[in-house]
This record gives C-alpha cells, structure tokens and sequence, in this order.
C-alpha cells in the first residue's frame, strides 16, 4: 500500500468514526459500549496500518549515523561477525529489492549466522558520503552502497563487488543468497612495495577520482531537491538530468578500475615511466 492510499484510508476510517461518534452523543448508555468496540477496533487497525507502513520504510533518518556504524562494527566484532553496512533510500527501487531479499527466510539465516547489518539512510542523496569515506571512497557512487568490512581492521571486503548492488532488483535471490554465503575475509598478502612510478601513478588517479567525485556530489546538491519532490511535481528534463549523473558514476567506476590495472600493468614490466590517458566526461546540463 502506499502512503498515498494510506492516508486516505485514514481519512476513510476517520469520516466512519466520526459519524459513529456523533450517534453515540444522542443515543442511550448502552451504546458506549459500542463505541468503545469499534474505538478498539479502529486503534488496532491503526497500529497495522503504521506498522505496515514502517515496514515499507526500512531506511530511517538517524541523528548520528557514524555512531551507528561504530555501535555495528563493535557488535561486529564483539560476535566474531562481518559488519554489513548498507547506504540506500526508500524512494531507491534498487535499496528496496536488496532489503526485500534480506527479509527472505534464506537471507535471514545468513544475515543472522555471519553478519551485523546496519542500514543506513542517505535521504535524497545528501547523507552516507563521510561514512563512504571512512573506508576508502570519495563520494556515493549508487544506491544501494554495500559495505562489508572487517571489525577487526576496518577494511572493506567486497571492494570488487560492490557495485554490483546498483541493480539489486535485478540480482536474484540466489544469486544475493551465494553471494553474502560465500563472502570470505581473504588472508592477509604479502606484497612487495610499489615503485615511486606506481605510487605516483596510484596518486594521480586519486586526484581524478577526487575531481570527478567532487562534480557528483554537486550534482547530487542539484538533483537532491528535485528527488524529493512528488513525481508530478518534478521539472519535465529530471529524468534527462538523473541520467546524465547515472551514467557518469556507472561509468567512472569502471574507468578507475581500468586505469589502475594500466598502471599495476605498466610497473610490472618496469616501464621508466607510466602513462595513462584519462576519460573524459559530458558537462551536465547545470555545469
């Protein structure tokens, strides 16, 4: 049911107990005793209707988020579990499919055997970018944004995977199911150090990543008013303007991925010194 449809039920239940009430204050005692039945009646409708409604609002506005997540890494680690930490929003279709599949039977022994979940709301785009950073990311790239980390050291596990939950709703159950089963810690590897070449190489795409990541942010600044608006209410180009901004953030994440397998590439065949090209990325239609 949707909020919409809700409200107007209550509106409906209200109209009925209004005009019941009015028949209570000129008619007999004994017709209290009625009242009080459908009053009764009423208020444990009511409290399914809310609850009903809160459980298609699993992602809660909170008045320190980080605090959460500290709370969950502690119980995390506490409970010899993963943390698993997931950004999305209500308005999300993608945020939404992934919490659908969390509350399966299947997901729910998995969740209970290995993890700690926290969700994390990002409003219209405006919250979730320092808990990103605290593990290593410049900016939301989608939502929903999963995070596992280990509590022990605080290190993002399924860096490889995590954009993959962009699309959740169309990820399959059991697919969602092997996929968080499966999910290991991987050993700690001994590496040698990188050469000044790829260190500075690593540095310069970091400075990309941050120069792109900083025009998304603004755009999420632009497009978070426009989100939070009724769908009808919404300016005839957001759609053309939501796409722009989609586009760029599937896309950069690929490019980032790509550039630093070029440069790791480059310095294992000792190349004096390595190049990379950078993309380039459309202007959106406010810049």
């Amino acid at each position: 049911m949707t909020e919409r449809q809700q409200i107007s039920l209550l509106v409906v239940l209200w109209l009925v107990v209004g005009a019941v009430a009015i028949q209570v204050a000129i008619a007999p005692s004994p017709t209290f005793s009625l009242w009080r039945e459908i009053s009764g009646v009423f208020e444990r409708g009511n409290e399914k209707l809310f609850a009903a409604a809160d459980a298609e609002q699993p992602f809660h506005p909170s008045d320190n988020a980080m605090a959460d997540v500290d709370r969950t890494l502690a119980s995390a680690k506490a409970n010899n579990k993963l943390a698993l930490i997931v950004l999305g929003a209500n308005w999300c279709h993608d945020s939404m499919g992934l919490v659908e599949h969390f509350n399966t039977s299947e997901m729910q022994q998995v969740l209970s055997d290995k993890y700690e979940l926290l969700l994390v709301d990002v409003g219209y785009l405006e919250y979730g970018g320092d808990i990103v950073q605290r593990f290593g990311h410049p900016i939301i790239y989608g939502t929903p944004t999963v995070l596992v980390i280990d509590p022990e050291t605080e290190q993002q596990v399924n860096e490889k995977s995590m954009h993959q939950w962009r699309a959740a709703a169309s990820i399959s159950l059991d697919d969602t199911v092997s996929h968080f089963a499966d999910l290991m810690v991987a050993p700690p590897q001994q590496s040698s150090p990188a050469s000044p070449q790829l260190q500075k190489a690593f540095a310069d795409i970091d400075a990309f990543e941050n120069e792109q990541a900083a025009r998304i942010a603004t755009a999420y600044e632009h497009l978070s008013p426009l989100i939070a608006l009724d769908r009808k209410d919404r300016p005839a180009n957001f759609y053309e303007l939501w796409e722009q901004v989609r586009v760029m953030r599937y896309k950069i994440t690929e490019d980032l991925t790509t550039l630093r397998a070029i440069a790791r590439r480059q310095a294992a065949l000792n190349a004096p010194e390595i190049i990379l090209e950078y993309p380039s990325y459309p202007k959106f239609d406010w810049e």
